[in-house]
């Protein structure tokens, strides 16, 4: 048995190692004693132990030994992973603090024995119930219930513990508050009609601050009642969430606005989340009215707000004119049709919307169809008026019908590093790009509105990351020589284009390029030839390329990773593959889809005897393999697929050539999977490889697995 190691250290060095147990942190680093860390794999020697306050006890699944009475009555603190309550319970009588992780499922009912018992933490584990005796913990002020999954009620005497400060939760509810005057943390309430779960039995808590969700707020019955919550009063209140249930379909008094409008929060309020509103118009609070610059906002300290699911407001209230909110969620509000609004300006020589956002993002605005900010006698995106100045990243999606955001387009002032927008099909333009030099991602995903790119890509010197997919009417893409630090481009499902002119001369950090899914894509340009960086490339299911330049692999001498094909069903050979062998020793795998009119493998590729992998799919006309597959010593993994024709491997002197195979597989090949059974005739060939997976489709579930030659066939 491996001795104890006994690791001594202070509160505070003990929780710098574990930052898992963060959250205990004040309470420990202020306790006097000493810390032992407890491997339940080694023994407890009970030697020097006599000033030991606080102990972890760390199990890899071995059976607890029983801590020593000596121990247990002096302990302040524990943290433990299994139960140490089975023997100990009335022995832990000075605990202060316990954290229980894991799979902890079950408190024992010995829990209410810890008197002295100050804070509790059962986060993150699979407990069910809180026994009945947790209501004589009266000395308890802070629980801990935070992601525990399983737990959905809380016992009922809890509101007699009257020392309760902090009460963290994410889930559980029924929590009856009246008695609680001392809160100053309750993460998560849910609105009931039983007295001390009443919206009104909030306003009694007027300590309370940090983070409040409020969920059922259909259960309101009144603005009277919403009031009495008293929520402007809580200066200490810097997140709020308020939820109404998703499929309810309007109080019994239709009272959503109302409520809201008696819920206004204190102006300290840092973020503010609003889900499953039912009524038709924002509070006043939110700045429905206020049109001119200069005008005072209830929520000026705003950083954070996120508005989701408000289905029946027509119009968002008027935002930009917060001065300190840097992030912005709007999503699933399908009856507002426009965004923005005419403001007034104040006279300053400089104006600025949304002067701190950082982070916006618009989702699933089903009606939406413009968003314009409009100053009068000022244009948007003249020297005198900028609209989103600090922003940093936009995601856009599912708004089907949007044709205009941003007319006057970005600007040297601007620091955008992420632009996302997908399934915008009204989208007609995206706003300018000209002197963006900080963008560094940019998608574009199912905007079949859009017929060119935004104007000043090529000034984007920042960009590493472009994607465009599904843009099914882009007709072209412009020359992006300016692009210096562009690393990844995917081209996919774009229909629109017939011939590709890369244009990257200059980019010399570009390594991964896709171009996939163009289905009338019929050329590639010959400056792919400059592409010198490429580490990665795909050309595939471009079922109208008919041709690649001549001899343009030979400068791409860094290429790992090739994949290429199908293309036009009539070419009777791949095309571009005559200065293939130029490479030959830095390419390390390799993908090729066939047609039907190919009867065989390129013979180009019996120079690459570097390959570790080969992957060929596809090759219907295929009936045997050639043997020059033998000369390659280096794969280690081959797989072949969906060709329907193929019978014959290499002879058994060229398969045992391979003698770095560990891996083949093979799917969708019918005659070759009959032969490889293990009394076919290509058995012997490939008996020696540790391990084979032949499929009868490319689907899971229908495999045969072998390790060490042994074959299992599953139907």
């Amino acid at each position: 048995m491996a001795e104890l190691a006994l690791n001594f250290v202070s509160p505070i060095i003990e929780t710098a190692v574990s930052k898992a147990f963060s959250f205990a942190a004040a309470q420990i680093s202020t306790a006097w004693g000493k810390t032992l860390v407890w491997d339940t794999s080694c023994n407890f020697d009970v030697q020097n132990c006599s000033t030991i306050r606080h102990l972890r006890v760390k199990s890899k699944g071995q059976d607890l030994q029983t801590i020593p009475r000596s121990v247990a009555q002096r302990l302040h603190s524990l943290f433990s992973d299994v139960d140490v309550f089975c023997s100990m319970a009335s022995d832990l009588k000075s605990l202060r603090s316990l954290k229980l992780e894991g799979g902890w499922k079950k408190l024992p009912a010995s829990l209410g024995k810890l008197k002295h018992l100050r804070y509790l933490d059962i986060s993150k584990t699979n407990v069910r119930t809180i026994p009945k005796s947790f209501s004589k913990l009266y000395n308890l002020q802070t629980s801990n219930f935070v992601d525990s999954l399983n737990l959905r009620k809380l016992p009922n005497g809890m509101a007699n513990l009257i020392s309760l400060r902090h009460i963290y939760s994410s889930g559980a509810s029924n929590i009856s508050i009246m008695q609680l005057t001392s809160l100053r943390t309750l993460s998560y309430f849910v609105v009931g009609t039983k007295k001390g779960c009443r919206i009104e039995d909030l306003g009694c808590l007027r300590q309370l601050g940090g983070k409040l969700e409020i969920w059922k707020l259909e259960h309101v019955r009144s603005k009277l009642e919403a009031s009495k919550a008293n929520l402007k009063e809580k200066a200490k209140l810097h997140q709020l969430k308020l939820h109404w249930s998703r499929y309810y379909e309007g109080a019994v008094n239709n009272n959503d606005e109302e409520v809201l409008e008696s819920l206004q929060p204190h102006s300290n309020l840092k973020s503010l989340t609003i889900d499953g509103y039912k009524g038709k118009m924002f509070p006043s609070w939110m700045g429905n009215d206020i049109n001119s610059f200069g005008s005072s906002f209830l929520l000026d300290n705003m950083v954070e707000l996120q508005l989701s699911d408000c289905n029946q407001c027509t119009c968002i209230p008027s935002l930009g004119l917060l001065p300190f909110l840097k992030v912005l969620y709007i999503g699933r509000m399908h009856n507002v049709r426009r965004m923005g609004h005419k403001l007034q300006p104040s006279g300053a020589e400089s104006i600025r919307l949304f002067p701190a956002l950082k982070t916006l993002t618009v989702y699933y605005m089903g009606r939406l169809e413009e968003w314009v900010e409009v100053v009068e006698d000022a244009a948007v995106g003249s020297q005198g008026v900028i609209v989103f100045p600090c922003l940093e990243d936009v995601g856009i999606s599912h708004c089907p019908l949007l044709k205009t955001w941003l007319m006057g387009g970005f600007s040297s002032h601007h620091k955008l590093s992420m632009l996302q927008i997908e399934s915008c099909e009204k989208l007609m333009a995206i706003p300018g790009l000209d002197g963006l030099s900080t963008l560094k991602r940019f998608e574009l995903t199912e905007n079949n509105g859009l017929t060119s790119l935004p104007t000043g890509l090529g000034s984007c010197i920042s960009l590493r990351f472009l994607r465009i997919e599904y843009c099914r009417n882009l007709n072209c893409i412009p020359i992006m020589n300016g692009l210096t630090s562009l690393e990844d481009l995917f081209l996919g499902s774009c229909d629109g284009l017939t011939c590709l002119s890369i244009g990257l001369d200059s980019c010399i950090s570009f390594q991964k390029l896709k171009i996939e899914f163009c289905r009338n894509l019929i050329s590639i340009s010959d400056n792919i030839k400059q592409l010198r960086s490429l580490s990665i490339l795909v050309i595939a299911d471009c079922k109208n390329l008919r041709s690649l330049p001549e001899e343009w692999l030979d400068s791409l001498t860094r290429l790992k990773k090739l994949s290429l094909g199908p293309f036009w069903s009539e070419l009777e050979e791949f095309p571009g593959l005559t200065s293939i062998h130029q490479f030959h020793p830095s390419l390390e795998l390799l993908i090729l889809y066939g047609w039907d009119k190919l009867i065989s493998l390129p013979h180009q590729l019996r120079h690459l005897t570097a390959l570790k992998e080969l992957r060929l799919v596809d090759f219907n006309g295929l009936e045997a393999l050639p043997e020059w597959l033998g000369d390659f010593s280096s794969l280690h993994r081959l797989e072949i697929g969906n060709c329907s024709n193929l019978t014959h491997l290499p002879s058994i002197e060229a398969m045992r050539g391979l003698c770095n195979l560990k891996y083949l597989r093979i799917w969708g090949c019918p005659k070759l999977k009959e032969r490889c059974a293990k009394r076919g005739p290509e058995w012997s060939k490939i008996s020696h490889i540790p391990n084979i997976n032949i499929h009868c489709k490319d689907v899971q579930g229908e495999y045969l697995y072998s390790t060490n030659g042994n074959l299992i066939f599953l139907i």
